[in-house]
């Protein structure tokens, strides 16, 4: 079944790795608070890469498995500007750190270091554990093996997007068990949705122009959760960062459009298939 639909299997093991830690804790009433590693909503958040291992090496044996590990340690071709793009996140950090007022508006080194699930720690170590854990815990499954294989049968385009919403449902039990999650509230939902399709986007992009790098993306997913879900991001810099990358993700896909239209090479997908037509289109 795993080498026949590699997706379907992929998918259901993800899921099954990262909600069956967290639904148990949803169960039990479990709030995860910052600066606390118990209970923490960490573990789960490695599905996805377990999951990639798993069918990869049910697939393609260890030759498979050596390539997806090859692939989460590559530094990204075109060093420059991939570099650039993996890393945006803390450019930005960097730049509100520097705009913000001398006086009361000081950007906190210390709340760098606070994060929902964890204890606290300095703000490169926390850049680390983000980079560890939310990066490759989450890129080497959703960049590095999902979005290949669903491009493939749908298309850059149609592929990303697919994507970016089953990623925004595999975070469905976050929002019983992450106060940050929890404080979005309903109204919320379309806007969270859209910005992970905006970042999935992005990622799409990065991914295939660093030469399928997953360190490219993870060092970028790391990045922004730094930016976007420590204590000290909550406001200006977690609205700054999404807004950057919402306008990076819009401009990504105009230009996706517009290459399909004109029959040019695809923005999100690979260049060997940048003529592919989406599967029944």
């Amino acid at each position: 079944m795993v080498r026949r639909h590699p997706l379907v299997a992929f998918f259901v093991l993800a899921y099954a790795l990262s909600w069956g830690w967290w639904i148990p804790m949803a169960l039990s009433g479990a709030r995860v608070r910052v600066g606390s590693a118990d209970p923490s909503h960490f573990p789960g958040l490695l599905g996805p890469a377990v999951a990639a291992a798993i069918v990869t090496l049910a697939r393609e044996g260890v030759t498979g498995l050596r390539d997806l590990v090859r692939r989460m340690v590559t530094w990204p071709v075109r060093t420059t500007w991939t570099a650039v793009a993996a890393l945006s996140p803390l450019v930005v950090l960097v730049a509100v750190a520097l705009a913000l007022p001398p006086a009361g508006g000081r950007l906190s080194l210390a709340g760098l270091g606070r994060m929902n699930g964890l204890p606290e720690l300095g703000p490169v170590s926390m850049w680390l554990v983000l980079t560890a854990w939310n990066g490759f815990g989450e890129e080497t499954g959703w960049r590095g093996f999902a979005l290949p294989h669903l491009q493939e049968r749908l298309g850059p385009l149609g592929g990303t997007l697919v994507l970016a919403l089953l990623w925004a449902a595999w975070h469905v039990p976050s929002f019983f068990i992450l106060e940050t999650y929890r404080s979005l509230g309903l109204a919320m939902l379309p806007g969270f949705v859209l910005g992970l399709t905006a970042g999935a986007i992005f990622l799409a992009w990065l991914y295939h122009r660093s030469g399928g790098s997953i360190l490219a993306v993870s060092l970028w997913h790391g990045s922004f959760n730094l930016a976007t879900a420590t204590e000290a991001s909550r406001g200006l810099l977690a609205a700054l960062a999404s807004t950057v990358v919402m306008i990076w993700g819009t401009v990504l896909l105009v230009a996706e459009i517009r290459a399909r239209r004109r029959g040019g090479a695809s923005v999100l997908g690979p260049q060997r298939v940048s003529t592919v037509t989406p599967a029944g289109g």
